[in-house]
């Protein structure tokens, strides 16, 4: 039987024939509908799908009619098989698709009440878990890149910010910063203040003449 006998057409049919015959056996085979034994209209859905899946589509119903016209017997063996492993393996797929998804629904329908609430929590749980590792992880990201940019903008010996050959940073137009820069927003002041503490209180009069000095350098070489 090919797949022109199971839809029950001759191999001439126009698309539409196809389709108004697909509909047909499927409203009277579907396993919701079939009054009978449900696993032969399973099997017999199943049929149906797969003949129409292949002469619904032009280009794979032209090379089945080409297989079913071709008489040589060991060419016909040859495509059958071919045929009937693909689709093996593609209903097998399907079921087992099929089959994970219904048991999971089924599963979680027998579920009390309250295990459903006991199950949505853990999945809320689950999720505030995975955004506050985001959140951990983001913000050591951020602490070495600051770390970073500490170390790529002082020296490993201490000296003063600025040496003798700078000080045109001291000029006129550059007397203020813009309002709206702020070190802190890439130095913490607590890593100021370790900076100072360790290489600069033997070269500025306070922290503040520090803070005032290393924001200058900052804002002045990189904006």
């Amino acid at each position: 039987m090919n797949y022109y006998d199971i839809l029950g057409i001759n191999q001439n049919a126009s698309q539409k024939e196809i389709k108004n015959a697909y509909k047909k056996l499927i409203k009277k085979y579907h396993p919701d509908i079939y009054n009978g034994d449900k696993s032969f209209a399973e099997k017999k859905t199943q049929e149906i799908n797969q003949a129409y899946d292949i002469l619904s589509n032009p280009e794979t119903k032209k090379d089945y009619d080409e297989q079913i016209n071709y008489t040589p017997a060991e060419y016909d063996n040859y495509t059958n098989q071919t045929y009937n492993n693909y689709y093996n393996q593609y209903s097998y797929t399907e079921n087992m698709h099929d089959t994970v998804s219904d048991n999971i629904v089924k599963s979680i329908n027998k579920l009390s009440f309250n295990k459903k609430i006991i199950l949505i929590s853990v999945i809320i749980c689950l999720y505030i878990i995975f955004l506050i590792y985001s959140f951990i992880q983001f913000n050591s990201l951020f602490n070495k890149s600051s770390n970073d940019f500490i170390v790529n903008t002082t020296s490993t010996q201490p000296s003063t910010i600025y040496n003798d050959s700078e000080e045109d940073y001291y000029d006129d137009e550059y007397d203020d910063l813009d309002e709206s820069f702020d070190i802190n927003d890439y130095i913490s002041e607590e890593a100021l203040q370790s900076l100072y503490q360790k290489y600069y209180t033997n070269e500025y009069d306070s922290y503040s003449e520090f803070r005032e000095v290393i924001s200058d350098y900052i804002y002045y070489n990189y904006f």
